[in-house]
């Protein structure tokens, strides 16, 4: 999400198709022609739409078994804060008793636990046995050691 501060849209090509071509040859592979197997107009799409590059990004941690569901509002394109009205968010499936796997809390986004119409604020995240606890009551914060937290509000 952050490549966009820094370079520009067809360098970003560039650079994925340099590191698939270079995977595919270092998994010695079958050499396969990379425009050709991969859509170029869906990644395109996706990264010029910096809303839709979150929802796609969050999407990766939805476990369609999870018991909670963590809402992510995220900034809207154009912006750097977050607005708490609109349509700027998505709701993941996450089981917070096992963890969420590592990359979920991204700077710049807020995230609140929703359960029975009632939300709670999350306040803080940190790593555990690799992966991102989460913690929405602040009950539980003197348990957390401070150099592993990820998020913090």
């Amino acid at each position: 999400m952050e490549l966009f501060d820094f370079f520009d849209i067809e360098f970003i090509f560039r650079l994925a198709n340099s590191i698939l071509e270079n995977w595919f040859n270092y998994a010695q592979n079958i050499h396969l022609n990379i425009n050709e197997q991969f859509v170029w107009e869906k990644l395109k799409e996706i990264l010029g739409d910096r809303e839709k590059l979150y929802r796609e990004y969050f999407k990766r941690y939805n476990n369609l078994r999870g018991k909670d569901t963590v809402r992510v509002r995220y900034p809207q394109n154009g912006q750097n804060w977050v607005e708490w009205v609109g349509n700027n968010y998505i709701d993941i499936k996450v089981d917070l008793e096992k963890g969420v796997d590592l990359g979920f809390c991204r700077m710049g986004c807020f995230y609140t636990l929703v359960r029975d119409d009632k939300k709670k604020i999350l306040k803080v995240a940190y790593k555990k046995h690799y992966k991102e606890v989460l913690v929405f009551d602040p009950e539980y914060l003197d348990e957390i050691q401070k150099n592993n937290i990820l998020w913090l509000y």
